[in-house]
């Protein structure tokens, strides 16, 4: 639900907001992989005037946060321990907001699965440069290394992150959603994202350096035969549990697209309802073993 308050939904309203990203491969629903058309038939089509107030409200959402974020620097700056503080800002999704008309969350593409990341060192350490950029690859589980890391700290030997002020550097990262029909893998390197859709068995691949916005999909291209076949080892490296079951020695079978329905959402599971207490189990007032 994007519900922002009326004063930073009004800072938007006379802005004019960015189109939502349009592709080949999504203008035509009955071409698309199974879940991509589950998703959509989930959430309502907006018309453009609609859809461009969603935008607002997420952009004015987001600008509350950071003035929430003001407030609780500047009391560390007020009680003298701004200097001594490691601060990492970071997310755990974004929204598609109608790029290639689809909605929300749990897709592997950069507007719902990249999330910002930024980091402010304590005061005199030189591995997190003031205004500096890095492009290595970084998931959420490389957040406590990197913490740990910075604080002087070992990680244990069970985590499986590693340190974004390291010298050691990713060549990949495996991303994975959902089991069953609603299935997705995916893996990235510094330049291809490689997306699996089980149901179906159907695959995605997008140069993230000249198409960033994922408009063009370039699975099955011959020319690019050899980036396919060797990130497919890579997701195929990847996968365990039952996902092997999704497998034939080296070719992926996934599994058939089940019937699309239409769902039933009668707990309107989009917009946010009063939050009661839970009725207690026993009368609360009644002390226990009480005649």
């Amino acid at each position: 639900p994007l519900v922002p308050l009326q004063s930073y939904f009004d800072r938007y309203a006379r802005r004019e907001m960015p189109d939502p990203v349009q592709s080949d491969w999504s203008a035509d629903d009955a071409a698309m992989p199974y879940l991509l058309r589950a998703t959509r038939r989930y959430y309502a089509a907006l018309p453009p005037a609609q859809l461009a107030d969603t935008r607002r409200a997420f952009y004015a959402l987001c600008t509350h946060i950071d003035h929430q974020l003001r407030l609780l620097i500047g009391t560390l700056r007020e009680e003298g321990i701004l200097d001594q503080t490691l601060i990492v800002f970071a997310s755990d999704h974004g929204d598609m907001l109608g790029d290639h008309g689809i909605f929300g969350k749990r897709l592997m593409y950069d507007a719902s699965a990249r999330v910002p990341l930024i980091v402010v060192a304590p005061k005199g350490d030189g591995r997190v440069a003031i205004g500096g950029q890095d492009d290595r690859l970084v998931m959420l589980n490389d957040l406590m290394p990197t913490m740990l890391d910075m604080a002087g700290i070992a990680a244990p030997d069970t985590v499986e992150g590693m340190s974004a002020v390291s010298e050691k550097r990713r060549d990949h990262i495996y991303g994975e959603s959902h089991l069953g029909a609603k299935a997705t893998r995916m893996v990235r390197d510094a330049r291809h994202k490689l997306i699996w859709y089980v149901a179906g068995n159907r695959f995605q691949l997008f140069d993230m350096r000249a198409d960033p916005q994922e408009q063009v999909d370039l699975a099955g291209q011959v020319r690019l035969k050899p980036v396919e076949d060797r990130l497919r080892a890579v997701l195929r490296a990847s996968l365990y549990g039952e996902d092997l079951q999704l497998l034939d020695g080296e070719r992926f079978i996934g599994l058939p697209e089940p019937e699309l329905t239409v769902p039933d959402n009668r707990g309107l599971s989009g917009q946010r309802g009063f939050h009661y207490p839970q009725v207690p189990a026993s009368d609360p007032t009644v002390a226990v073993g009480a005649v």
